[in-house]
Formats: C-alpha cells, sequence, structure tokens
C-alpha cells in the first residue's frame, strides 16, 4: 500500500538555508511528502530581507528557479511583519514565525507532521517507519540525528536530538512542540543535524569546545549531500 501523507514543516531565514531545504526535498522525494516553509520578509531582528525561499520558488522571467522542479510538494506561508512582536526578542519572532506553519498545513488530524530547524534533515527511513507505523507507535517521538558542523566532514561527538514527528490534532503549539523535543523518546539514527553549513570557522572544535571528528560521508548521510560529495 501507499505510505501515507508526512506535513514536513519549517521556517527559512536566509539564503544558505535554501541548500538545506534542497537537501530536504532531495532525501523525501520518494514519499508522499507536503512541506510547508514560512517565512518573513523581515528578518528576527526586524530587518528587511527578501523571501529567499519564495524568490527561488519559480522560473522568473526566463530564470530557471531552485525549486521549480518540486512544484507541487510544498506549501508556503509569508509572514507580514506586522504579524511578528516587536523587535527585540529574536526567540519570540522565530517561535511566532513557527506557529503560522498551521497556515498551510492541510492535514487530516491522524497525519504525521514533522517539525524541526531547517538544517535537520531527517532521514527517508525513519520518515516512512513513522507514517506507516503511526497508528500502532506512541507519538511524538523525536529523531535524533548525526550533528555535522560547518560541512559534511565534521562530526560532533555527541548526536542532535531536533525534528519532532506528531500527529497534526495533537500538535497544538509548534513553538510548544519544538520545546520538547529533547525530553522525548527518540528514533536513532534518524538524519542529519547540517549545522552552521557553509560558515567560516576552526573546523577542529566546535564553538560548545567539543572537538569534532573527520568523518568519510557514507550512504547514511543524506542523498543530497552524497550526490554533492561522492562518498
Amino acid at each position: 500500500g501507499r505510505m501515507p501523507r508526512v506535513f514536513d514543516t519549517v521556517i527559512v531565514a536566509s539564503e544558505a538555508e535554501l541548500d538545506l531545504l534542497e537537501a530536504r526535498f532531495t532525501e523525501l522525494a520518494d514519499l508522499d511528502v507536503v512541506h510547508v516553509i514560512a517565512e518573513s520578509p523581515v528578518d528576527l531582528r526586524g530587518n528587511p530581507k527578501p523571501l529567499w525561499f519564495w524568490e527561488n520558488a519559480y522560473d522568473r522571467e526566463g530564470v530557471p528557479g531552485r525549486f521549480t522542479r518540486w512544484h507541487g510538494r510544498w506549501n508556503h506561508v509569508r509572514v507580514e511583519p506586522y504579524e511578528l512582536p516587536e523587535r527585540g526578542d529574536a526567540k519570540a519572532r522565530k517561535d511566532a514565525l513557527r506557529e503560522y506553519l498551521a497556515h498551510a498545513t492541510c492535514a487530516e488530524p491522524d497525519v504525521v507532521i514533522l517539525h524541526g530547524s531547517v538544517d535537520e534533515v531527517p532521514a527517508e527511513w525513519a520518515v516512512r517507519e513513522i507514517a506507516e507505523e503511526a497508528g500502532t507507535i506512541a507519538l511524538p517521538v523525536a529523531l535524533e540525528m548525526r550533528w555535522c558542523a560547518y560541512d559534511a566532514g565534521r562530526v560532533h561527538p555527541l548526536p542532535w536530538r531536533g525534528t519532532v514527528a506528531h500527529t497534526w490534532r495533537h500538535v497544538g503549539s509548534f513553538a510548544g512542540l519544538r520545546e520538547k523535543r529533547t525530553t522525548l523518546p527518540a528514533v536513532v539514527g534518524a538524519g542529519t543535524r547540517l549545522s552552521m553549513w557553509g560558515q567560516e570557522g576552526d573546523r577542529a572544535v566546535h564553538p560548545d569546545g567539543h572537538a569534532l571528528w573527520n568523518a568519510e560521508p557514507d550512504g547514511t548521510w543524506p542523498k543530497w549531500v552524497r550526490a554533492k560529495f561522492p562518498c
């Protein structure tokens, strides 16, 4: 039988995150997934910025859009500046953006919703398994992931518990779901977090002080990473 539909909900805040979005689309391309993307024409400090995803969603004036080929697999939410809290509290603004994801999550009550940061790329097998077993396993669960820093070949020694899976009828608050992520039962080895993707920094040490391991990406890394950096 066909795998049930899943809604993958994220916010996009910068141009660098388009890579991460592409990694998500690529990883989950063979599943029935709708990616719900919220973004605002202002950043978390209230300064104007482009709608990065929207400007790359279609061909425009003869220029191919980066996400044109994924047409039909995403819903987009534009959040106006006046719909966000006053400037100054970046976390409150980010949490408000998360809640607007509900505006384009047109799911049935028992459908599985994924909510995480755009840099947390869920593994295809984990999403398939959760969707197919949603009626028989206890949700919510958190996806525990390999944690890369700067690029795909630097791995933090600790795993990262980020993206949460829950049924739509029980999601309530997206920000609330995010807050619970470290306390939930974990699906282990369920993806890869590509943190600080493309940023400059000391490739040997994470800003939190942990030494980073050198790793050769293998078949458990996201498909997009393997295509870009053949193993």
